[in-house]
């Protein structure tokens, strides 16, 4: 296996260094080294590869699920097995997750049947949360498909349970990140407006009203599509200084300290401007991306009560 770990090692070292990768390519180098150890472990058990194929599934969750790896991320992935052919969980471990943790990257593995997955989701509640946007790798599709049909049902179960906590994570960020301190060094995840807000609003969108994408969630009536262009906008800018804090660090970090914050606007091009410093125009539009996002929260939930009320109403 050194062999393969050595050319992840370098397809991963050649992204490093890269100006900065952009979140997609980063999930895309994950994918396809996740899909080739995958297919060369099925072709080293020939007489037996079919029953390695039905035995289990990779699943892309989390922030892997939802494409915005940066450089240094850490992976989430799931394996959901068949309990019946359960000899097999050592061999995906080795043949597949081993050698990509070897190869440089943060591995969050975890794994089991259908039915204790769906017991940790109905569980735990952030669990749940990096269920909603996974996405199939390789394996046994059946096995994905049936997955995704009882993440629906659990849903459709406890949908007046998990909306609360949904809207209470918005206000919980609003609380925890109101000091000068995330002001003045901003959290690009958990600040109010970041990360975890625009994933938030998909999150409901979906949960409240099976809109699985944000264009869903217009013709829903949850979103407008100027909303929408500016939840995008914020989230492209957010993630390439996320990306950017990794590349120039060689670590997981989505916090912009104060004394990165000049090297940054002068690695994105940001010059003096109507008699500010570059490092300050760069910061005047990071917050204008935050303020934008938090006005298209209030409005999201607005039109999501309203929504509720009318679906609410004797036909």
């Amino acid at each position: 296996m050194n062999f393969i770990t050595d050319s992840l090692q370098k397809k991963k070292k050649q992204l490093e260094e890269s100006l900065a990768p952009s979140p997609e390519q980063n999930a895309s180098l994950v994918e396809v080294a996740l899909m080739s150890l995958y297919n060369m472990l099925a072709n080293r058990f020939v007489s037996e590869a079919n029953n390695l194929r039905k035995s289990g599934t990779i699943v892309a969750i989390g922030h892997f699920g939802r494409r915005l790896l940066g450089i240094h991320s850490p992976v989430e992935v799931l394996l959901i097995m068949d309990p019946e052919r359960d000899r097999w969980r050592n061999e995906w471990f080795e043949g597949i997750f081993y050698p990509l943790r070897d190869a440089g990257w943060e591995l969050v593995t975890l794994s089991g049947s259908l039915k204790e997955i769906m017991q940790k989701a109905e569980e735990d509640f952030a669990f749940f949360q990096s269920l909603l946007f996974s996405r199939f790798i390789s394996g046994n599709r059946e096995f994905f498909n049936n997955f995704r049909e009882m993440l629906d049902e659990l849903i459709d179960r406890k949908r007046d349970e998990f909306l609360p906590k949904l809207r209470d994570q918005f206000e919980n960020r609003r609380k925890e990140c109101s000091s000068e301190e995330y002001w003045l060094e901003p959290d690009l995840f958990y600040n109010p407006g970041g990360i975890h807000d625009i994933l938030g609003i998909q999150s409901a969108a979906y949960v409240g009203f099976k809109a699985y994408t944000l264009e869903d969630a217009i013709f829903q009536g949850l979103l407008t599509r100027q909303e929408l262009d500016w939840l995008s906008a914020a989230s492209d800018f957010f993630m390439n200084i996320v990306n950017l804090l990794q590349t120039m660090k060689k670590r997981y970090l989505h916090r912009l300290g104060f004394l990165d914050q000049m090297e940054v606007a002068d690695r994105l091009g940001y010059e003096e401007k109507g008699g500010f410093q570059a490092v300050e125009v760069f910061m005047r539009e990071l917050h204008k991306h935050l303020d934008s996002v938090k006005i298209v929260i209030d409005l999201f939930w607005t039109r999501f009560e309203e929504l509720e009320e009318v679906r609410g109403e004797p036909e």
